[in-house]
């Protein structure tokens, strides 16, 4: 609650600003929303952000009849995490535009106020928030009407997440050169994946946006960032079977332990190309600006949960016969990380 309110005080001087006009109206109307979902972070979401952290997601390989099942199973806390994404509005907020220009300013206060206590459920979402993005940019029609209806659902029965692959075993941040996934064209206008998909990050989504080379009809592949298009790929069938990806194994990380990532195999994944050929690096560049700037907003929220509980704790903790509060090396530190915070 208390982070609520440091939201709404700081937020109201944007209202003083020239270019803001309308703000002060929205931000009457939002701060009630804001002060609910810090009651509901207080009493549902830290706890079920403590469960994802310690319950790792693990792989079974294989159901008891020894077929090849590659399930991804996660603690319920995680899937609880999905529903309240999707109950909280945390996409739908920033494309039902009820807010107008501002709309995107409530979504990413509401992000602030969850990343801290998310459980790292923000790292899906920073995902699902780019792709989008992507579609809104491209047109929402035909065959990306149905994803985009989805990602920005506020039911959870229908709500989804997406995925991100493009890293490769070359790795890097040259995905020109390091992209080395191929897309067979099939004779009904869809493509068949090929390739291996080193680091995946939240491998349990319902639906990917990925890199891949379409190989042409002397069965050659264009080299470079002009040869990478776009494509939308479903995981699972209707059946809720792999769409022909093999999970390899999840990553052992150090840290983010509470994402499965995972190295994938495509053996033939069924695939839509949703970019111009060739235009694939230009065409995700949206999905990466989003993702970063979700990065951005679960660093500054998570930093000022951490001056919150050390300002707390220094009101407790007795150091050398009088509290850490009163230590004057300690609150030069603490001043330091507040004025670094609020300049962000």
């Amino acid at each position: 609650m208390v982070q609520s309110l440091l939201i709404a005080v700081r937020m109201a001087k944007l209202s003083r600003g020239p270019c803001v006009g309308g703000w002060e109206r929205v931000l009457g109307e939002v701060c009630s929303d804001l002060e609910r979902f810090s009651e509901r972070l207080c009493s549902e979401i830290q706890a079920l952000g403590r469960q994802c952290e310690e319950t790792p997601p693990r792989l079974q390989h294989y159901d008891p009849w020894g077929r090849r099942v590659d399930r991804i199973i996660t603690c319920p806390a995680w899937g609880r995490m999905k529903e309240i994404s999707a109950e909280e509005g945390l996409i739908a907020v920033g494309y039902e535009r009820t807010y107008g220009q501002w709309s995107r300013v409530y979504q990413v206060s509401k992000l602030y106020l969850y990343c801290p206590s998310a459980g790292l459920f923000s790292c899906p979402l920073a995902m699902t928030d780019g792709a989008a993005k992507i579609i809104e940019s491209i047109g929402v029609s035909g065959l990306l009407e149905k994803p985009f209806r989805q990602l920005t659902s506020r039911d959870p029965k229908r709500f989804w997440t997406s995925g991100q692959w493009m890293t490769e075993r070359k790795g890097g941040s040259d995905v020109a050169s390091g992209t080395e996934t191929v897309a067979k064209p099939q004779p009904d206008g869809t493509y068949r994946l090929y390739g291996f998909k080193w680091f995946t990050s939240a491998t349990d989504s319902d639906m990917t946006l990925t890199l891949a080379r379409v190989v042409d009809k002397h069965r050659e592949t264009l080299q470079g960032s002009k040869g990478l298009s776009l494509f939308y790929v479903e995981v699972r069938d209707e059946q809720g079977n792999l769409n022909n990806i093999e999970v390899q194994r999840l990553k052992d990380k150090l840290g983010t332990r509470q994402v499965p990532t995972a190295e994938l195999l495509l053996d033939g994944v069924r695939a839509q190309r949703i970019s111009e050929e060739g235009r694939g690096v230009a065409s995700i560049a949206n999905m990466l600006t989003i993702t970063r700037i979700h990065n951005v907003i679960s660093a500054v929220g998570c930093m000022r949960r951490i001056i919150n509980l050390g300002r707390e704790y220094a009101t407790k903790r007795v150091v050398f016969g009088k509290f850490l509060k009163e230590h004057p090396l300690h609150m030069q530190t603490m001043a330091r990380m507040e004025v670094e915070c609020c300049l962000v």
